[in-house]
């Protein structure tokens, strides 16, 4: 009920700050006029007063109504009557609510917000400077599709807007740009190219146009990033912010915002976005203040958007994801040189990053591919260093169980195999390799469950002379560790396990049998923590195997 009470107060107030006041056009007005116009200078001064001071809580109430999207509200924005039985309940549906044409008091509610922010700070000002947030906050509900519809998207309405966000961009806080950020994505997702799919004939001639605006919302988005991540826009450019808890929070909406926006750009221009998009994460990656707590809050976003890419891939697609692992690589090297104390952070982040990638979009890459050899040879470097050997360890599991789907997965599972084998049985001389040496006995073991029946035999006859080798060095220590990663292959296959053991040596087969049998007996606590996390239960087994 009191919707079209706040409508009809702003709108009122609108028109006593911007029409002309006839009343006070000469300097002699108020004091020869008529006794009417004097009241009506002076009515006109109070209200405004009055209006400047509660104009903002009137936009923030209709703004929070539009939040509700309740029916009342947008009758009321349209100037249409409220219904005597109207129970100003929540429309049905999740769904965003398109329209083309702004609802009727758009303007005015677009106006006084766009008129707070642009204009210069003084006794005739709309807002202070501390109201910014809130105005923004207010705005962003304003440019819902469900009311302002296409207005925004006017050439002149959308020149200004994005004028008046880069000014903000540039000049505010870090709550004002995330808001800022909210504000671009949003008309990124509601812009009318984003709905319209595939141009036709007759939307080219409004293509050029949409494909200015779209990257220009891009273009805010990516200039609130480069006030925080360094580098960004060229070699040695320095962010305007601390790498505070709250800068991290705007990293990370910006990526999600960029993200969304790549997946409803249309075809012709995605291309463009994704090489922009690669280049951020790219550089974050690269960056040494960003090691500690950008990139793992990053890599989530990277692994959503380089799976969104490869779902529908551009004709230039494959030498993107291909150009991303070749920078990753470049990166892993230049951090192996250990110039800075976030060198080893980085080594770690980006072993991770590139491993998300082949995982995530393996099918990209030839099987035989050369930079695929070249990671897995990078990685294994990894493995074998004390610094990085856990995160190494990780990684190379991840890449040895990728699922089985295409040439590709089946050519990474051929370049890791032998190497973890060899590492495995013979690791190089150095200190705080025994953790990761039982994430990669456990990794073979997990690998032969996911072949195929026939293939079994094979690799499993790899695996447990490896498993024996290692364990006969080590001593007993191992008996428990090794006794569950046999029991596992047994209870993966059988048929396969009794085959293998029945063509080992005699020796073998006794040491096998003791592993088993003392194994069994030991305590949980023999067992490295890694292993104890990764375990899967294992079945009991007669010890006559070669039955």
């Amino acid at each position: 009920m009191l919707t079209p009470l706040w409508l009809s107060s702003l709108r009122e107030f609108a028109r006593l700050r911007f029409e002309p006041d006839t009343s006070t056009t000469s300097g002699t007005a108020f004091v020869s006029g008529s006794l009417d116009t004097v009241y009506a200078t002076l009515n006109r001064e109070t209200l405004l007063k009055f209006y400047q001071d509660s104009w903002l809580n009137l936009v923030d109430a209709i703004a929070s109504l539009i939040d509700e999207d309740s029916d009342c509200v947008f009758n009321a924005l349209d100037g249409i009557p409220e219904p005597p039985t109207s129970s100003g309940i929540a429309r049905q549906g999740s769904e965003i609510n398109y329209r083309d044409e702004p609802v009727a008091f758009f303007f005015v509610l677009f106006g006084l917000a766009f008129e707070a922010l642009v204009g210069r700070q003084g006794d005739d000002s709309l807002a202070t400077k501390e109201q910014t947030l809130e105005i923004l906050l207010a705005l962003k509900k304003i440019l819902r599709p469900s009311v302002s519809g296409h207005a925004i998207y006017r050439e002149v309405v959308f020149s200004e807007t994005m004028d008046m966000l880069d000014r903000i961009a540039l000049t505010e806080g870090l709550a004002v740009q995330s808001i800022v950020v909210e504000i671009a994505r949003n008309l990124c997702l509601g812009h009318p190219s984003a709905r319209r799919g595939q141009p036709t004939q007759v939307d080219e001639e409004h293509l050029s146009e949409d494909i200015d605006q779209l990257f220009e919302l891009t273009r805010i988005i990516v200039l609130v990033l480069a006030g925080v991540v360094p580098n960004l826009t060229g070699n040695n450019s320095q962010a305007r912010h601390e790498l505070s808890d709250e800068a991290v929070s705007l990293i990370r909406l910006a990526l999600n915002a960029l993200v969304d926006a790549a997946e409803i750009f249309p075809s012709v221009i995605k291309t463009d976005l994704h090489a922009c998009i690669i280049h951020v994460f790219a550089t974050i990656l690269s960056s040494g203040v960003c090691q500690a707590s950008v990139v793992s809050h990053a890599l989530p976003i990277f692994k959503r958007f380089v799976t969104a890419v490869m779902r529908k891939p551009q004709p230039d697609t494959v030498s993107q994801v291909r150009g991303a692992l070749a920078r990753f690589l470049v990166i892993l090297e230049n951090a192996q040189k250990r110039e800075s104390e976030a060198a080893l952070p980085c080594e770690r982040n980006t072993l991770l990053a590139s491993t998300i990638l082949l995982t995530s979009v393996s099918s990209a890459f030839q099987p035989s591919d050369p930079l695929i050899g070249q990671f897995i040879d990078k990685l294994i470097e990894c493995l074998e260093s004390r610094m990085t050997t856990k995160i190494a360890a990780s990684c190379s599991r991840s890449l040895l169980l990728l699922p089985k789907g295409g040439p590709t997965e089946s050519a990474i599972a051929a370049l890791t195999l032998p190497r973890l084998l060899s590492f495995l049985v013979s690791p190089p001389r150095v200190d705080g390799l025994g953790e990761s040496r039982s994430v990669a006995a456990h990794a073979l073991t997990s690998f032969v469950s996911t072949l195929q029946a026939e293939q079994r035999p094979t690799v499993m006859a790899l695996v447990v002379p490896a498993l024996l080798a290692r364990t006969s060095k080590e001593g007993q220590v191992l008996f428990h560790e090794t006794s569950a990663r046999l029991l596992d292959l047994a209870n993966v296959d059988q048929k396969a396990f009794r085959g293998v053991v029945a063509n080992v040596t005699p020796a073998q087969r006794l040491f096998l049998e003791e592993v088993i049998r003392e194994g069994s007996a030991l305590g949980r606590q023999a067992r490295p923590a890694a292993v104890q996390e990764l375990e899967e239960p294992s079945i009991a087994l007669k010890m006559d195997f070669g039955g």
